[in-house]
């Protein structure tokens, strides 16, 4: 028993010991209206259009909402309302109208409109980032990039 608490012991002062500053990083009193996330790697752009790491991905998910979202249950997965509040489809299920919740705002209170969505996916369609082909299924789309 000696030799499995000295063994946990060493392992656990050698983890510590390997980021002497995270201490510092630490708050000493944590606010209760902060969220705080362990990221496994540096943070190198926040921009969604850009960003290319997993790190990044988990910061982006948790501060900004998509038109819709999912709803996951044991047995299925449904697609349900965020910032669209509704959507309606035409010709076939090739066009897509979405209609905003009117509450919808940017973090500094601005109105959140269509537009900005508009720009978004034309920034990201001319930025020529990875994953923008995943959107030549837009009519137009892969003429933009």
């Amino acid at each position: 028993m000696t030799r499995i608490i000295l063994g946990l012991s060493l392992a656990l002062s050698t983890l510590t010991s390997c980021h002497p500053q995270e201490k510092f990083l630490r708050p000493k009193k944590i606010p209760t209206d902060t969220l705080f996330l362990a990221l496994p790697d540096k943070i190198e752009n926040l921009d969604w259009n850009m960003s290319m790491d997993q790190s990044a991905a988990i910061i982006e998910t948790n501060l900004m909402e998509g038109l819709t979202g999912l709803e996951l249950t044991r047995s299925e997965v449904k697609v349900k309302p965020a910032l669209a509040e509704s959507w309606d489809t035409s010709d076939g299920g090739l066009q897509y109208v979405f209609h905003l919740r009117g509450d919808s705002q940017w973090s500094d209170g601005k109105p959140l409109v269509a537009q900005n969505f508009v720009d978004s996916i034309q920034r990201l369609l001319i930025s020529n980032a990875p994953w923008a082909e995943s959107l030549f299924v837009i009519r137009g789309g892969e003429g933009l990039s």
